[in-house]
């Protein structure tokens, strides 16, 4: 009976393991596509995380947490990017667009917390397209004899442009100063920050000389870090 006592009070006696989680988070931001707060979870331990945890997430005063549960008892409406283990050196990026701003709306503050643990908090501006007209150039045709306009334009924002339209108009020496609209009307769904897109405007070709005017989203459907640059006149000899 002694002896049954003393091993019960043995295994109650021994601490628990403690699990090295060795993780970290990294790249703080916003998604540009989403403007929903992501990060980046590594593993930078030597062995998996396997129990699950809770990470907290403030975006200014709105908070919100993510649980990371195992994959065994995953239900339904869980993310698999949610769930242990974790293994070393592994990276998994997090977006929660519970907590997206509003696209050019300034600057935020971020914070992620791991189980408690002290936060990594940063202070960031809002994704926040920014459409242009990089540049007209001469587009000649297989006997060099005429040529149209090759326009290229590109997103060199931050965030993803949503929806807009080019509006572009063409003169030549025949057409004088009566303006050719360009054909046919384009519409861009959307373009990420990098992103280029490039067309070929011009329904007469021209012989000596072309004037062209491109307008990157005219109706002003997205709001822009730069609202100057949307236009380009060029004239093409």
């Amino acid at each position: 009976m002694r002896l049954r006592y003393f091993l019960l009070i043995a295994l109650v006696s021994v601490p628990a393991f403690a699990q090295p989680t060795g993780l970290v988070v990294t790249k703080v931001g916003f998604d540009p596509g989403t403007a929903g707060v992501t990060f980046e979870l590594a593993n930078r331990g030597s062995v998996a995380v396997t129990q699950p945890f809770r990470i907290d997430v403030w975006r200014d005063s709105l908070q919100t947490s993510v649980n990371f549960v195992s994959s065994k008892t995953m239900g339904v409406g869980l993310k698999s990017g949610r769930t242990v283990p974790i293994q070393p050196n592994e990276e998994r990026r997090i977006v929660i667009n519970e907590l997206k701003v509003e696209k050019c709306s300034g600057n935020h503050t971020i914070k992620v917390a791991i189980d408690g643990t002290p936060p990594v908090q940063r202070s960031l501006a809002a994704p926040c397209p920014d459409l242009t007209v990089v540049s007209i150039e001469k587009n000649y045709n297989n006997l060099h004899t005429e040529f149209g306009a090759d326009v290229t334009i590109t997103n060199m924002g931050t965030g993803t442009a949503g929806r807009f339209n080019v509006f572009a108009v063409t003169s030549n020496q025949l057409s004088g100063l009566f303006n050719l609209p360009d054909s046919p009307y384009r519409v861009y769904e959307s373009l990420a920050p990098g992103e280029m897109r490039k067309f070929t405007v011009g329904n007469a070709l021209a012989v000596e000389s072309m004037w062209v005017r491109v307008v990157v989203d005219m109706p002003d459907w997205n709001k822009e870090l730069d609202e100057t640059n949307n236009e380009m006149r060029k004239t093409l000899h």
